[in-house]
């Protein structure tokens, strides 16, 4: 038998799946499969961090799949984080946020190696 808390989790993460298709859709770029692929990790990981009241000064997200930035655009907008403002501008021109996420400090690498150089960055 399901719980109601997940239950509750579920509905929520398909209200954001539909987010991502209205969101990908009207700013004519994104990539739809790799934002659902992701949207539940992201999802348990915000929704942890909420429920343990941790700081975001001292907490850092490392996000290695770029194609999947949709997922957590509307993660981190149902968490507070994210204004409605960008994930309506998503796309269009002028907008910060587009279908492949932009780190604040860009690293020249392969696809997937994210991960390998950010782990450095963290320990560190």
């Amino acid at each position: 038998m399901i719980e109601s808390n997940e239950v509750r989790q579920l509905e929520d993460a398909n209200v954001l799946r539909l987010r991502i298709a209205e969101m990908i859709y009207s700013g004519g770029e994104g990539h739809i499969p790799s934002s659902f692929s992701i949207l539940d990790i992201v999802y348990s990981v915000y929704s942890a961090y909420s429920d343990l009241g941790l700081s975001s000064s001292n907490t850092k997200f490392v996000l290695s799949k770029g194609h999947g930035s949709a997922a957590l655009y509307v993660v981190l907008n149902s968490c507070g984080l994210l204004s409605d403002e960008y994930i309506y501008g998503y796309g269009k021109p002028g907008s910060k946020l587009g279908g492949k996420f932009k780190p604040l400090r860009p690293v020249q690498a392969p696809l997937a190696m994210g991960f390998h150089l950010q782990s450095g960055s963290l320990l560190a």
